[in-house]
This record gives structure tokens, sequence and C-alpha cells, in this order.
């Protein structure tokens, strides 16, 4: 038998700074929105507890999606990102 689950994922290309980012997410929920980013060097799966919980995804719409560079999403095509220098910034 086979069981399919309610967590689906997808792209979007955003657009941030005239860059063109296209960014992979996992969805599954209804309800007030709930944003999950990853910590450093992870990806979205960091998140698929809370995204099959049914006690949260009864009340929340959960969206886990992976920063650029990271997981499913691309870094920027658009851009020649090697040849910039990186600034630290905090």
């Amino acid at each position: 038998m086979v069981k399919h689950h309610d967590v689906t994922g997808r792209y979007v290309t955003i657009e941030v700074d005239d860059r063109e980012y296209k960014v992979f997410y996992l969805q599954n929920g209804k309800g007030i929105p709930l944003i999950c980013q990853h910590t450093a060097g992870c990806h979205n799966h960091q998140w698929r507890g809370l995204l099959e919980d049914d006690e949260i995804i009864k009340n929340y719409n959960v969206i886990a999606y992976d920063l650029p560079r990271h997981g499913k999403s691309d870094p920027p095509h658009n851009m020649e990102w090697w040849k910039e220098e990186y600034k630290l910034t905090a």
C-alpha cells in the first residue's frame, strides 16, 4: 500500500536587488503562515517533523524554504557572484 503525505515542495523565482533567485520550499497546513529558516549548512528537511505535526498544521501554514546555495535552491543565475567581494555585516 502507498501512503501519500500532504507536504508539498515547489520552486518560486524571486527578485531581490535586481537578482533572481530560484528558491525551493516545502509547505503543509492551514492557517497562520509559519516561516521556517534552516540553520547554516543545512536545508529545509530540518523542519520535516514540524511539517508533519498534526497539532501544528491544523493551525499553521508551515513553509520551510532553502536559502540560496542550500538544499534544492540555486545561486542567482543573473550575476557572477564569485567575482564579488564579500563584506561581513553584523
